[in-house]
């Protein structure tokens, strides 16, 4: 999804190296954002899945503000399929 313009960015969260139910002494790896565009409109970043490929590798999409998951921030099957298939 192509974000033209974004006037503010807040950390709502992290993603861990491992993604575990306990895994507060785990590296962060990166920070989980939550956008805001100039009407006010705010959308936030999640995991949307992880896979094991040569490392850990995360598929972070958009939610709006009623917590849905933003259509065209998705990974679809076949970017995911790619994705495994680079490494």
């Amino acid at each position: 999804m192509y974000i033209a313009s974004v006037v503010g960015k807040t950390v709502i969260g992290v993603i861990r190296r491992r993604l575990t139910p306990i895994n507060q002494n785990e590296p962060i790896v990166e920070m989980l954002y939550a956008h805001t565009m100039p009407d006010g409109t705010i959308y936030s970043e999640f995991v949307q899945g992880s896979e094991w490929s040569s490392g850990l590798n995360y598929l972070v999409a958009l939610k709006d503000e009623k917590g849905e998951m933003v259509t065209k921030s998705l990974w679809s099957q076949i970017e995911y399929d790619n994705m495994k298939a680079q490494y």
